[in-house]
């Protein structure tokens, strides 16, 4: 059961690559064609810009998936909720002070990468896509848990199809929106992740959205110290 368990998740996790992979090679083939190659560096400057929020990660999603595992299997659902809500606060609370810094900052750094001409509009779209990098943040927390649960299919798809969901957006937005319909789209995707997401763990594990705070010092040392050692071997 275990081994077929395993092997599911397997090709799951294949099949998603693929159609994400081919969800995003059409849609940056229409991108350029739509929006042309100028605009479209100006967004993938943009997002490599607010990726730098990254580091504010400091390893959650890889040591959520470990410690999910670890209190599922030991049916400890009091740590179990503690852990999620303790991530969830911090992964806010941190990608929100430092997409603050990015912005305030944003013309600084993109002026070094980006023409003058095209400089207001990546400030635009700066505030909007570190919006999406917050609720993705979170939705990737809240989807790994799904990982540590042995739900990895259901992540998965759910990937999947909001990929494809971004990919039809984008054809209806772009056109209409330019690059800010680009975006609108991608706030949308990252919406759909967390609370599909959001839907299911609160499925698997009864009673885990709550408005109780349920924030844990000793889970947050442990989240962060193995985070940190993971995130150093990466």
């Amino acid at each position: 059961m275990q081994n077929k368990k395993l092997i599911f998740n397997s090709i799951s996790a294949i099949v998603q690559v693929l159609i994400v992979g081919i969800i995003y090679f059409l849609l940056y083939r229409y991108l350029k064609e739509t929006i042309g190659i100028k605009l479209f560096g100006v967004w993938s400057l943009v997002i490599a810009t607010t990726s730098l929020a990254l580091i504010a990660n400091f390893g959650i999603s890889t040591s959520i998936i470990k410690f999910v595992s670890t209190y599922y299997t030991r049916k400890d659902f009091e740590k179990l909720k503690k852990l999620i809500f303790t991530a969830s606060v911090f992964i806010i609370i941190a990608y929100t002070l430092i997409s603050i810094l990015i912005f305030f900052l944003g013309n600084l750094i993109l002026s070094y990468f980006i023409e003058p001409d095209y400089l207001s509009i990546a400030l635009e779209i700066l505030p909007y896509s570190l919006i999406s990098l917050v609720i993705n943040a979170l939705g990737g927390v809240i989807s790994s848990c799904l990982d540590g649960i042995q739900k990895n299919y259901i992540r998965s798809y759910i990937l999947s199809f909001s990929s494809i969901i971004l990919f039809i957006l984008s054809l209806l937005w772009t056109p209409t929106y330019g690059l800010k319909g680009l975006i609108y789209a991608q706030i949308f995707q990252a919406v759909i992740v967390l609370f599909i997401s959001l839907y299911f763990i609160s499925k698997y594990i009864k009673g885990v959205l709550t408005l109780k705070w349920n924030w844990s010092k000793e889970i947050f040392k442990e989240i962060i110290n193995y985070g940190l050692k993971m995130q150093a071997l990466s």
